[in-house]
């Protein structure tokens, strides 16, 4: 009898390991003065393309309905990205991209989510006027991102970023 609460303690404490935080689509922050009318304003594509761990039915789906109710238009963005799918928004929203290597294996190595041509079509759609942004949480994300934001100057840190006080508790151990 032991044995088997004990393996019912250990599957649910092994469940929740992988656990991670969960949106809630039932919260709705009040937007009192709308910056579009609705539907008005610019489009915004979230990718889902690059095996994001964000989307707009998913993780972002509060973001996506915040952005709805100030008045933008925002479809989900699932085609690589070229010169033609761009234009069809003014807004790109890239949250934690991976290569379809690390999808569900966060082992390196962490190759590039995005290929050359991609990353190509990004910049030149951003110096025509497009905006971008880019996310990137900790491991693995920073790595599978870092080629595209490397194309704008920006070089994403590869570890995690820590207080002094958290810094110095590590380096004891």
């Amino acid at each position: 009898m032991v044995s088997y609460k004990l393996l019912i303690v250990a599957v649910l404490v092994i469940g929740s390991v992988h656990a991670g935080p969960v949106p809630d689509p039932e919260f709705k922050y009040p937007v009192e003065k709308p910056g579009y009318s609705k539907g008005g304003g610019p489009i915004v594509m979230i990718d889902e393309a690059h095996f994001n761990h964000h989307t707009s039915t998913g993780r972002y789906l509060p973001f996506a309905d915040l952005l709805r109710r100030d008045g933008y238009v925002v479809q989900s963005s699932r085609s690589s990205f070229s010169k033609d799918a761009l234009k069809q928004g003014n807004i790109l929203v890239i949250a934690n991209a991976l290569h379809k290597t690390n999808d569900n294996y966060w082992v390196p190595p962490y190759p590039s989510a995005f290929t050359d041509q991609e990353i190509a079509a990004v910049r030149d759609w951003v110096n025509e006027g497009g905006a971008l942004l880019l996310i990137a949480d900790h491991l693995p994300w920073p790595a599978a991102a870092n080629k595209l934001a490397a194309a704008f100057g920006v070089h994403y840190s590869p570890g995690h970023a820590l207080d002094e006080k958290t810094q110095a508790d590590q380096a004891v151990r």
